[in-house]
Protein backbone atom coordinates (compact mmCIF):
# COMPACT_ATOMS: atom_id res chain seq x y z
CA UNK A 1 0.00 0.00 0.00
CA UNK A 2 3.06 2.19 0.03
CA UNK A 3 2.84 5.16 -2.33
CA UNK A 4 -0.94 5.42 -2.01
CA UNK A 5 -2.64 8.28 -0.24
CA UNK A 6 -3.92 7.57 3.26
CA UNK A 7 -7.47 7.99 1.98
CA UNK A 8 -6.86 5.31 -0.66
CA UNK A 9 -5.13 3.05 1.91
CA UNK A 10 -8.16 3.34 4.21
CA UNK A 11 -10.44 2.33 1.35
CA UNK A 12 -8.18 -0.67 0.66
CA UNK A 13 -8.30 -1.71 4.36
CA UNK A 14 -12.10 -1.37 4.47
CA UNK A 15 -12.47 -3.61 1.38
CA UNK A 16 -11.33 -6.55 3.49
CA UNK A 17 -12.58 -5.66 6.96
CA UNK A 18 -14.81 -3.48 9.09
CA UNK A 19 -12.54 -1.31 11.27
CA UNK A 20 -12.57 1.46 13.89
CA UNK A 21 -10.58 4.66 13.47
CA UNK A 22 -8.07 3.46 16.11
CA UNK A 23 -7.55 0.16 14.28
CA UNK A 24 -6.97 2.04 11.01
CA UNK A 25 -4.54 4.43 12.73
CA UNK A 26 -2.56 1.46 14.09
CA UNK A 27 -2.45 -0.36 10.74
CA UNK A 28 -1.35 2.78 8.81
CA UNK A 29 0.92 4.03 11.61
CA UNK A 30 -0.73 7.46 11.65
CA UNK A 31 -2.21 9.42 14.52
CA UNK A 32 -5.69 8.52 15.71
CA UNK A 33 -6.81 12.09 14.98
CA UNK A 34 -5.54 11.84 11.37
CA UNK A 35 -7.38 8.54 10.93
CA UNK A 36 -10.62 10.13 12.23
CA UNK A 37 -10.10 13.12 9.92
CA UNK A 38 -9.63 10.89 6.84
CA UNK A 39 -12.65 8.78 7.78
CA UNK A 40 -14.80 11.87 8.27
CA UNK A 41 -13.74 13.09 4.83
CA UNK A 42 -14.59 9.73 3.28
CA UNK A 43 -17.91 9.69 5.12
CA UNK A 44 -18.73 13.21 3.84
CA UNK A 45 -17.85 12.02 0.33
CA UNK A 46 -20.32 9.13 0.79
CA UNK A 47 -17.59 6.49 0.43
CA UNK A 48 -17.72 4.98 3.92
CA UNK A 49 -20.41 4.60 6.52
CA UNK A 50 -20.70 3.79 10.20
CA UNK A 51 -22.28 0.39 10.81
CA UNK A 52 -22.17 0.36 14.59
CA UNK A 53 -19.84 0.61 17.56
CA UNK A 54 -17.11 -1.57 18.93
CA UNK A 55 -16.65 -0.45 22.52
CA UNK A 56 -16.70 3.32 22.37
CA UNK A 57 -15.46 3.50 18.77
CA UNK A 58 -17.48 3.65 15.57
CA UNK A 59 -16.98 0.81 13.11
CA UNK A 60 -16.57 1.83 9.48
CA UNK A 61 -17.15 -0.03 6.23
CA UNK A 62 -17.21 0.87 2.54
CA UNK A 63 -20.54 2.27 1.40
CA UNK A 64 -20.33 1.24 -2.24
CA UNK A 65 -17.27 -0.49 -3.57
CA UNK A 66 -17.81 0.60 -7.17
CA UNK A 67 -18.11 4.30 -6.26
CA UNK A 68 -14.98 4.17 -4.13
CA UNK A 69 -12.96 2.70 -6.95
CA UNK A 70 -14.17 5.21 -9.50
CA UNK A 71 -13.67 8.38 -7.44
CA UNK A 72 -9.88 8.33 -7.27
CA UNK A 73 -9.81 8.64 -11.07
CA UNK A 74 -11.73 11.91 -10.84
CA UNK A 75 -9.44 13.00 -8.02
CA UNK A 76 -6.40 12.07 -10.11
CA UNK A 77 -7.60 14.19 -13.05
CA UNK A 78 -8.39 17.04 -10.69
CA UNK A 79 -4.97 16.74 -9.04
CA UNK A 80 -3.29 16.78 -12.45
CA UNK A 81 -5.26 19.91 -13.35
CA UNK A 82 -4.27 21.54 -10.08
CA UNK A 83 -0.64 20.56 -10.68
CA UNK A 84 -0.76 22.04 -14.20
CA UNK A 85 -2.32 25.24 -12.91
CA UNK A 86 0.24 25.41 -10.12
CA UNK A 87 3.06 25.00 -12.62
CA UNK A 88 1.61 27.73 -14.87
CA UNK A 89 1.07 30.00 -11.88
CA UNK A 90 4.68 29.41 -10.81
CA UNK A 91 5.94 30.33 -14.31
CA UNK A 92 3.84 33.52 -14.30
CA UNK A 93 5.08 34.25 -10.78
CA UNK A 94 8.72 33.81 -11.85
CA UNK A 95 8.16 36.08 -14.87
CA UNK A 96 6.47 38.68 -12.67
CA UNK A 97 9.35 38.60 -10.19
CA UNK A 98 11.85 38.95 -13.06
CA UNK A 99 9.92 41.92 -14.49
CA UNK A 100 9.72 43.49 -11.01
CA UNK A 101 13.46 43.04 -10.55
CA UNK A 102 14.18 44.58 -13.96
CA UNK A 103 11.87 47.50 -13.19
CA UNK A 104 13.55 48.08 -9.82
CA UNK A 105 16.94 47.95 -11.53
CA UNK A 106 15.86 50.55 -14.10
CA UNK A 107 14.49 52.76 -11.31
CA UNK A 108 17.79 52.46 -9.46
CA UNK A 109 19.73 53.42 -12.60
CA UNK A 110 17.43 56.38 -13.17
CA UNK A 111 17.71 57.41 -9.53
CA UNK A 112 21.51 57.13 -9.61
CA UNK A 113 21.80 59.24 -12.77
CA UNK A 114 19.52 61.89 -11.26
CA UNK A 115 21.56 61.77 -8.06
CA UNK A 116 24.77 62.36 -10.06
CA UNK A 117 23.09 65.28 -11.87
CA UNK A 118 21.94 66.81 -8.56
CA UNK A 119 25.42 66.38 -7.10
CA UNK A 120 26.94 68.11 -10.14
CA UNK A 121 24.44 70.96 -9.72
CA UNK A 122 25.35 71.23 -6.04
CA UNK A 123 29.05 71.32 -6.90
CA UNK A 124 28.34 73.92 -9.58
CA UNK A 125 26.35 76.00 -7.08
CA UNK A 126 29.16 75.72 -4.54
CA UNK A 127 31.66 76.88 -7.17
CA UNK A 128 29.37 79.78 -8.06
CA UNK A 129 29.02 80.73 -4.38
CA UNK A 130 32.78 80.58 -3.94
CA UNK A 131 33.21 82.71 -7.07
CA UNK A 132 30.67 85.24 -5.79
CA UNK A 133 32.46 85.44 -2.43
CA UNK A 134 35.82 85.94 -4.19
CA UNK A 135 34.31 88.57 -6.50
CA UNK A 136 32.78 90.41 -3.54
CA UNK A 137 36.14 90.31 -1.75
CA UNK A 138 37.88 91.59 -4.89
CA UNK A 139 35.19 94.27 -5.28
CA UNK A 140 35.67 95.40 -1.66
CA UNK A 141 39.47 95.42 -2.11
CA UNK A 142 39.14 97.51 -5.30
CA UNK A 143 36.74 99.94 -3.56
CA UNK A 144 39.28 100.36 -0.77
CA UNK A 145 42.05 100.98 -3.31
CA UNK A 146 39.85 103.52 -5.13
CA UNK A 147 39.21 105.26 -1.85
CA UNK A 148 42.95 105.39 -1.15
CA UNK A 149 43.62 106.62 -4.70
CA UNK A 150 40.91 109.32 -4.42
CA UNK A 151 42.48 110.45 -1.17
CA UNK A 152 45.94 110.60 -2.80
CA UNK A 153 44.49 112.45 -5.81
CA UNK A 154 42.85 114.93 -3.47
CA UNK A 155 46.14 115.39 -1.62
CA UNK A 156 47.96 115.90 -4.89
CA UNK A 157 45.29 118.31 -6.10
CA UNK A 158 45.53 120.22 -2.83
CA UNK A 159 49.30 120.23 -3.03
CA UNK A 160 49.30 121.48 -6.60
CA UNK A 161 46.74 124.16 -5.92
CA UNK A 162 48.72 125.26 -2.93
CA UNK A 163 46.37 124.50 -0.14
Amino acid sequence: MEGMSYTRQIIELLKDDKLTSDEIADKLEISKQDARTYLLRLKNEDKVMVIGKRGRFYVYTLKALEDSLREPKKEHVLLESVADLSEKFYEVYKDTIKMKDEYIESLEESFNSKLVYIESLQISNEIKKESIVKLEEENNRLKAEIKVLKKKIQELTDLLSGK
